[in-house]
């Protein structure tokens, strides 16, 4: 009986010793205070107008005008464009290369006064007008060369589209999640 009750004694003591050590739980109305300690001594003073309201309206978003306004004139969508644009450029340059430059030009030239013949006498009252027209042809190909920078450029502005798509996306996402 002794050992019951000492027993009883020791499990009452060790339960209000953990009890005593547990924190009271706070109900969901309980909100630390957000009040200033002090309050400032110097008001602004705004004069005879109040300041009004900065909105009249709020108006409810959806998710079509945010995505709306985040790809309207985004400069990440805007360098991505611009990326694609001198990829394809490079492609198409590349591709030019095959065929051959033909390069006509006309030259024309007007002399008028003394002129110096070839055995070293002086003509005065010379008239000169020399027309020469010409064409140029230059073809210079390396196949491999050609070849190698024509998938090249192709890959690369396939890449640089998928980076677009990606970048336009990842605006999108960042948008929507805001």
């Amino acid at each position: 009986m002794v050992r019951n009750w000492l027993a009883g004694e020791i499990a009452f003591l060790l339960s209000f010793i953990v009890a005593g050590c547990a924190t009271a739980l706070r109900g969901p109305g309980a909100h630390p205070s957000l009040a200033p300690a002090t309050q400032p001594s110097v008001s602004l003073q705004l004069g005879e107008r109040g300041v009004g309201p900065m909105y009249r309206e709020l108006l409810a978003i959806d998710l079509p005008t945010v995505v709306r306004i985040a790809n309207a004139r985004n400069l990440d969508i805007e360098r991505a464009r611009q990326q694609v644009q001198a990829n394809r450029g490079r492609y198409e340059s590349n591709v030019e290369v095959i065929f051959p430059v033909i390069a006509p030009s006309v030259a024309y030239s007007h002399f008028q006064g003394v002129a110096q013949s070839a055995s070293g006498t002086l003509t005065p009252g010379v008239h000169f007008n020399n027309l020469l027209p010409a064409i140029s042809i230059q073809w210079i190909l390396n196949p491999g060369a050609v070849v190698y920078d024509i998938i090249a450029s192709k890959r690369r502005m396939e890449a640089s589209a998928q980076q677009e798509q990606s970048v336009v996306l990842d605006t999108i996402r960042v948008a929507a999640v805001q």
